[in-house]
């Protein structure tokens, strides 16, 4: 059964028509069901925005932490190296490797790169100190291997391109002028690490602008 709406003639407010005949109510529901088409671009662009701000900085987080990870098994090693001399009254050396995770380790790879890994070893008498050498398996005591090679995108450089850092028993550094490691990956310009340990064996990790020629 269709009911009709019966107008009033005299009436000149459509409005007041419109409520009477049950029109209002729907024609503001048809006025505000759905977004526009440029309501919906819009919302669509801002999503984009923000999906892109948050991948980018989760990706630059992810390459932060990997660069304190390496910092501090390099800052542990020194740390530990020197450690050793002082307590055991030996002479001890930190090496890069090229195989540190090998059963018979060996000191080598590119020069004052340290990035693939090193070894700490300790000289076999006790005294201040004994000439800078290589690791020698024959007499050596072999304490600790590091592989670091597990990020190729990371570079860490000894910046006076020493293959063999050397604490005597007194925890000072010999046979070598201070040490300064610089660490970073492949993003040009960012922030990276400087690692130093000074001649009295004082070592210590901050963050820095290195130069581009360490990525």
């Amino acid at each position: 059964m269709i009911r009709m709406c019966k107008m009033s003639k005299h009436s000149s407010n459509s409005n007041f028509s419109n409520e009477v005949c049950g029109l209002g109510n729907a024609n503001r529901f048809a006025a505000s069901k759905g977004f526009t088409l440029i309501e919906l671009m819009a919302t669509i662009a801002i999503a984009a925005l923000l999906i892109a701000f948050a991948t980018s900085d989760f990706s630059a987080s992810i390459k932060n932490n990997r660069l304190a990870a390496k910092a501090n098994d390099l800052v542990v090693g020194l740390k530990l190296a020197r450690q050793i001399a002082i307590s055991r009254s030996v002479p001890t050396f930190l090496c890069h490797s090229n195989n540190a995770n090998t059963t018979t380790p060996t000191c080598g790879g590119t020069a004052s790169h340290w990035n693939t890994g090193f070894i700490l070893y300790a000289a076999p008498i006790k005294t201040l100190t004994v000439a800078k050498r290589l690791y020698a398996p024959a007499t050596d005591t072999l304490i600790q291997q590091i592989d670091l090679a597990g990020d190729q995108n990371i570079v860490v450089t000894d910046t006076n391109a020493d293959s063999v850092v050397s604490f005597g028993s007194n925890g000072f550094l010999f046979d070598s002028p201070a040490v300064e490691m610089q660490i970073c990956d492949d993003r040009i310009g960012e922030n990276g690490y400087l690692i130093r340990v000074s001649l009295s064996g004082k070592i210590s990790r901050e963050r820095a602008i290195v130069p581009d020629e360490c990525a």
